[in-house]
């Protein structure tokens, strides 16, 4: 089943932009397709497919081995089947990956929140929900600032296909 959502989901990376490359990764109940970083960005995104989930998660190009330090899950919750979540998991990641992007890193006393942003014409939008890290629990990159921001430029042009 993960071989099959894994080829579907290649195969429709390579139809919004046929040179967009990915490499597959694997584990314990997980394949993940890593996209490559745009040309002076911060971090690459992962997607991550499981039996129950798709996710997009942000990786920094810095530290490739390091876990993600922000992610958007698409779980079946209610749903018959993941394929019915597919469709606004693919919208996200084209809405994503075709903008301008920066995830901000807020350090609190006990908890880091990571928030991902799009540009949409001259504003900042949030995309995503916020990510919350207990500071002693979860490993997150080290930042003396208050706030951290990371960028990346678009992967992919704002235009695409039809599916």
């Amino acid at each position: 089943m993960l071989d099959d959502r894994f080829a579907r989901t290649a195969s429709w990376l390579r139809s919004i932009d046929p040179s967009l490359t990915a490499t597959r990764g694997s584990g314990a109940g997980y394949v993940s397709l890593d996209l490559p970083g745009s040309p002076g960005a911060d971090y690459f995104f992962r997607v991550i497919l499981t039996e129950h989930e798709y996710s997009l998660a942000a990786v920094l190009l810095s530290d490739p081995e390091a876990p993600m330090f922000w992610h958007q899950s698409f779980e079946r919750l209610g749903a018959e089947s993941l394929d019915l979540v597919e469709p606004g998991f693919r919208d996200f990641v084209v809405d994503v990956i075709s903008h301008e992007s920066r995830i901000i890193q807020h350090r609190g006393l006990l908890f880091h929140r990571f928030t991902c942003e799009v540009l949409r014409g001259e504003a900042w939008e949030r995309v995503g929900g916020r990510i919350l890290a207990l500071r002693t629990r979860i490993r997150v990159p080290w930042t003396s600032a208050r706030t951290q921001v990371y960028s990346a430029p678009p992967l992919v042009a704002a235009t695409h296909p039809p599916e």
